[in-house]
């Protein structure tokens, strides 16, 4: 009977600490994914504004998505 109990407590610490593994690669992930759409973002905001008090400025083009084109007609 302690064995079967014991042999729970194992199982049930496996699984938190594999949920507890998840959420935090989970949260890495979003971060990640996060951090790559909103720097382009905020380079064109940055090149806006600069453009905005007469300053010429250009915006690095890195991808061929949304964004990217975006880039590529604000320089153009």
């Amino acid at each position: 009977e302690l064995l079967v109990v014991i042999a729970i407590i194992a199982v049930l610490a496996a699984i938190l600490l594999l949920g507890l593994a998840g959420i935090i690669a989970a949260s890495f992930a979003s971060w990640v994914l996060a951090r790559g759409l909103t720097r382009p973002i905020a380079a064109l905001d940055a090149a806006a504004r600069a453009l905005e008090h007469g300053r010429r400025t250009e915006v690095s083009v890195e991808t061929d998505d949304e964004i990217g084109r975006l880039a590529r007609s604000f320089n153009h």
